[in-house]
């Protein structure tokens, strides 16, 4: 018997982790760290800080997606004069601009982490 992939497939046909999948993995890093395994081995840390900064990227773009929402909201509004509005776009700009940043450091740093663990 074959056991049930309780995995989803996400929009490009990728297998996605579950919402508890996620929650495991985080505190399984957590105690690795916690206990001092990585210390010791290497390839634990690499794998440990690829899930890291793979998570934060997804948390970014979970945010990044909650800022566009409300740029969109009140881009209308904006358009049409009401200083108010153009105020919060900008401070949605700019935070957008910081998650992009720290998404392109994340994104190298798991590019390195990826070759270091491919070796």
């Amino acid at each position: 018997m074959q056991q049930e992939n309780n995995s989803k497939k996400g929009k490009r046909g990728k297998v996605t982790m579950t919402e508890m999948e996620k929650k495991v993995m985080l505190r399984m890093a957590a105690k690795l760290v916690e206990y001092g395994i990585m210390e010791q081995d290497k390839e634990a840390e690499n794998l440990v800080r690829w899930f890291l900064a793979s998570s934060r990227i997804k948390e970014n773009n979970a945010e990044i997606r909650e800022l566009m929402k409300g740029y969109r909201k009140t881009e209308i509004p904006a358009r049409e004069g009401i200083k108010e509005a153009v105020k919060s776009n900008r401070e949605i700009c700019r935070r957008r601009d910081e998650l992009y940043h720290i998404q392109n450091d994340l994104k190298g740093d798991i590019i390195k982490l990826e070759r270091d663990l491919s070796r």
